[in-house]
């Protein structure tokens, strides 16, 4: 997702996914989370953030993954989140977070950006 720009019209359901490069998390219980960020107003804004271990086999509850060989990251909003949506450019990043031997491991990606503009031919 390095610098990733999406386009997406408010009000549109955001629904993305894809495999993280084997070996990007180390072993452990993972949890995901995910914020966006207006750059003009400040306001903050989550995303539904889930790991899936490779195979489709999914531990830890929402937004969590055992280890594995590698993990899939989902990302998703809603019509009804994304309808709250300032249009502008949105910044994002998604925080891995473990426990590794009584030290907790934070990971961060690097920042993306939805630009979240106003649909033509909507009312």
């Amino acid at each position: 997702m390095a610098n990733t720009k999406l386009t997406l019209k408010r009000g549109n359901t955001l629904s993305c996914s894809g495999p993280l490069p084997i070996g990007f998390l180390p072993d452990g219980d993972w949890g995901v989370r995910c914020m966006l960020q207006s750059t003009t107003s400040r306001r903050r804004f989550s995303l539904d953030a889930r790991l899936v271990a490779e195979g489709g086999i999914e531990d830890g509850g929402v937004g969590a993954a055992s280890s594995r060989a590698g993990y899939s990251l989902h990302l998703y909003a809603s019509a009804e989140q994304t309808r709250l949506w300032p249009i502008e450019t949105l910044v994002g990043d998604v925080e891995f977070r473990c426990d590794i031997e009584g030290e907790t491991v934070v990971f961060s990606s690097a920042d993306f950006f939805i630009e979240v503009i106003e649909g033509r031919t909507r009312d």
